[in-house]
């Protein structure tokens, strides 16, 4: 199943709305309407409306999604 989520990329960084969908290898992949820089190793923090929820590791990157190892409480 796939859910509306925000993601934060960086410490201070905005928080971008981003749709996030399990994969059957355990890993996720966010998509987001516009290219995000990331970079692989870098930390994301997902929030459901404004409460943290999660968070993992970019595992793959490219200009509009990206794959992560996240906790599996999603």
């Amino acid at each position: 199943t796939k859910r509306k989520l925000t993601a934060q990329i960086r410490y201070h960084g905005e928080h971008n709305v981003c749709e996030v969908q399990k994969k059957e290898d355990g890993t996720f992949e966010l998509h987001f309407d516009a290219p995000i820089l990331v970079a692989r190793g870098q930390s994301i923090v997902l929030y459901d409306k404004g409460e943290c929820i999660g968070g993992g590791v970019v595992k793959y990157e490219s200009k509009h999604y990206f794959v992560c190892m996240l906790n599996d409480g999603l």
